[in-house]
């Protein structure tokens, strides 16, 4: 029987056990130490592909300018999971709103991409107008 504790949570999701760690963080959570457990949570949530819950947390602890551990590299999971379970042809943003949550996310290879597409865009538009 494993102690209901932080550390606990920590090593479940370093073995992959993410069920039982959030069992534990539900349990555990207080005051003092709400960020940490929130963190854990937004970590096993987006293993097990609970991504809405993830972001949502991910969002709360950058409020709570919660620098211990890198809540990006779990926005970028998930937004990699949603770029790759979204076709470009089907996304109907502005390129420049695309780029721009790319940047945000510190995909700046991306985020050039999409700022060069919008820039086309304009170039055909251009084109166009002046015909």
């Amino acid at each position: 029987m494993m102690f209901k504790t932080l550390t606990a949570a920590r090593i479940l999701v370093k073995q992959g056990l993410f069920e039982e760690a959030l069992n534990i963080l539900n349990d555990i959570e207080t005051e003092e130490n709400r960020l940490k457990v929130m963190y854990l949570k937004a970590l096993s949530l987006e293993a097990l592909n609970k991504n809405d819950s993830a972001e949502e947390l991910c969002y709360k602890l950058i409020d709570e300018k919660f620098i211990e551990e890198n809540v990006y590299e779990i926005l970028e999971k998930i937004f990699s999971k949603k770029k790759a379970s979204v076709k470009t042809e089907d996304i109907d943003l502005p390129e420049s709103e695309i780029a721009a949550a790319y940047e945000l996310l510190g995909d700046t290879e991306s985020a050039l991409k999409w700022y060069y597409k919008k820039i086309q865009s304009l170039k055909k538009k251009l084109g166009a107008d002046s015909d």
